[in-house]
């Protein structure tokens, strides 16, 4: 899986057990990608202070993870789905062989 889209589905699931701070920092950047410097500007920050919470916030966001697995799982339970339609569109084709 990509960083960025990892980080999003990380976002997604975990963002709200995050710092406001570093939720708002990680929205930012990964899904409006903005720079540190923009971020820095718009909060009124250094940064160096954007780039801390950046840091931080994706290290609990992994945290959360290694811990829970909901991503993991999710990714998981997404390629399962897409087997069954697979297997679902198979058989549907057999059976319209079968009836013609």
């Amino acid at each position: 899986m990509d960083d960025i889209v990892r980080i999003a589905f990380l976002l997604d699931f975990y963002g709200n057990l995050l710092t406001e701070k570093q939720h708002l920092v990680l929205k930012l950047h990964f899904e409006e990608d903005l720079s540190l410097s923009e971020i820095a500007s718009m909060m009124g920050v250094s940064r160096a202070a954007v780039h801390d919470a950046l840091k931080r916030g994706q290290a609990q966001l992994e945290e959360y993870e290694s811990k829970l697995g909901l991503v993991a799982r999710f990714a998981e339970q997404s390629q399962r789905i897409t087997e069954l339609k697979r297997l679902l569109a198979e058989a549907a084709a057999l059976a319209e062989q079968v009836r013609a």
